[in-house]
């Protein structure tokens, strides 16, 4: 059997930069290409603080002023006016560029200002610089003055940027033939089409950024669709893979609404990547505080817009970070985090999953340095979990409820770092490095927030050096599990030793050395 193969394959990116500008999206067809997308209406309750917030600060972004820059901004159709000392003695002699557009026809001298349009003289937004030129002789001209001036966009804004992006591929087989006594395929002939799209835009002025961005994925057969495995032929065919809007006040503040990401205590919140809202300040140097609200499971689509519309499927958390020295490398840096949480038994959109509803709440401390040659962590969370009565296991047969348990975890990891020990004298650098590791954690410590394995107690010490190229790691592990000696359960202890040596002759005969 011969088969015919043919792919056809487009990409198209561009970048729009544009004021004040308006875009409507309207759907006639009933059911196209990519199916029909499903665009509910989305609710919003009066008690989401981060929708809250997130209007607020919009407001104030779009009502703020530049502040903080040494250059001046202006309406495009606004008068721009320059303080030249003496502008008027100059006469003819002076001349005006903006880049490389002469905008000396266009500027009126008065006294010792100047004044023009930008719009009249064919400046468009975004920063310039009006370089004044003194004319030595007919071919000569030296710099007078440069002045820093900015012409906000038809919208106010001091950048305004749009960024489309789309693909499209179309896989398929054009023809088929079959020889002697090959069955043909079934259907002889096929093509599919698939589209990924994205839109992204950046709006600033003064200290205020708006940034937001937007996925999406079509697939022509049904089969391929986003969320064919969760929900069959129900799973629209053009779908939204995931959107985040941000609101950015220089780098100390900032409100997120959509896919956003929490959490840097692996014991307790542990990266948790779900929809929802996260606002973040820093306070000063010293002081960073984060609070987020989040959906209890992954989602993608148009459903669940904001993810956080169920009460009884959400997750808070919020963290205050302490420097007391944040010039002093090594100095602590203190992390306190907390979390409540309740999710019911919802799978991720793309992951097969046994889930039960659960709760937890709990409180995390952390305290880490980082060196040049020493870094260090320290790692305790307390955490009360809960696991609901299920109302669909039957009640009549004698099951036991459970009950909340709170219990909590530790780690601490050191690493020290020796680097240019010497040479040994023939050149090849000498490093060491040493790494020791111990966590624990209670029989019942569970947490929604992060996977860590109950009733375990683990120590690991590692050990790197290197001399040239050649290179030792060692480690030595050792673990055990039922930290409460319950004689019902059998106990584990496990000690492993793994050394690997690295000797790369080929290179070493070459001459190199690292």
């Amino acid at each position: 059997m011969i088969g015919l193969f043919g792919v056809n394959t487009m990409s198209v990116q561009g970048t729009a930069t544009r004021g004040g500008m308006k875009t409507r999206f309207v759907r006639r067809a009933a059911d196209g290409l990519f199916g029909r997308p499903r665009l509910p209406a989305p609710s919003v309750r009066a008690g989401q603080p981060g929708v809250v917030v997130a209007v607020i600060l919009l407001v104030l972004a779009l009502d703020g002023q530049a502040d903080g820059s040494q250059r001046t901004w202006f309406p495009a159709g606004k008068t721009v006016t320059l303080e030249v000392p003496g502008a008027a003695k100059l006469g003819d002699r002076l001349r005006v560029l903006v880049g490389d557009h002469d905008i000396t026809a266009m500027v009126t001298i008065a006294g010792d200002h100047l004044a023009f349009v930008p719009q009249e003289a064919g400046i468009g937004s975004g920063e310039h610089d009006v370089v004044l030129q003194l004319a030595e002789s007919l071919e000569s001209w030296t710099e007078h003055s440069r002045h820093p001036v900015g012409v906000l966009t038809r919208s106010g804004f001091e950048t305004a940027r749009l960024t489309p992006r789309i693909a499209l591929d179309s896989p398929g087989q054009w023809l088929e033939q079959t020889r002697g006594s090959a069955f043909p395929s079934s259907p002889q002939t096929w093509q599919r089409v698939g589209m990924q799209a994205g839109l992204s835009s950046y709006h600033r002025r003064g200290p205020w950024q708006l940034s937001g961005s937007a996925n999406v994925i079509g697939r022509s057969e049904q089969n391929e669709a986003l969320r064919f495995a969760s929900e069959g032929n129900a799973a629209p065919r053009l779908d939204m893979t995931d959107y985040l809007v941000e609101l950015a006040h220089g780098e100390s503040h900032r409100a997120a609404l959509g896919h956003v990401s929490f959490g840097a205590h692996r014991l307790l919140a542990a990266n948790i990547a779900h929809r929802g809202a996260l606002v973040s300040t820093r306070l000063s140097e010293q002081h960073e505080v984060k609070v987020t609200a989040l959906r209890g499971n992954a989602v993608v689509g148009y459903d669940h817009l904001l993810g956080i519309s169920d009460q009884d499927h959400r997750i808070y958390a919020a963290s205050w970070a302490f420097s007391p020295f944040p010039s002093v490398p090594l100095a602590p840096r203190l992390e306190l985090t907390w979390m409540d949480a309740a999710i019911l038994p919802l799978d991720d959109f793309d992951t097969g999953q046994v889930r039960d509803a659960e709760r937890s709440r709990g409180l995390g401390l952390s305290v880490t340095g980082l060196g040049e040659r020493l870094e260090y962590e320290l790692l305790h969370a307390r955490s009360r979990f809960t696991n609901p009565d299920d109302p669909f296991l039957a009640q009549d047969i004698g099951l036991v409820s459970v009950r909340s348990e709170t219990s909590g975890a530790s780690a601490a990891r050191l690493l020290w770092r020796l680097n240019g020990l010497g040479d040994l004298g023939v050149g090849w650098p000498v490093n060491l490095e040493v790494e020791s590791f111990w966590d624990r954690s209670d029989p019942l410590y569970r947490t929604v927030g992060a996977w860590v394995e109950p009733d375990r107690e683990n120590a690991s010490l590692r050990l790197g050096a290197s001399v040239g190229l050649i290179q030792l790691q060692a480690a030595y592990r050792v673990g055990r599990d039922n930290l409460d000696d319950v004689r019902s359960l059998l106990t584990s202890r496990t000690r492993d030793l793994n050394v690997s040596l690295s000797v790369p002759l080929s290179q070493m005969a070459s001459g190199r050395t690292a």
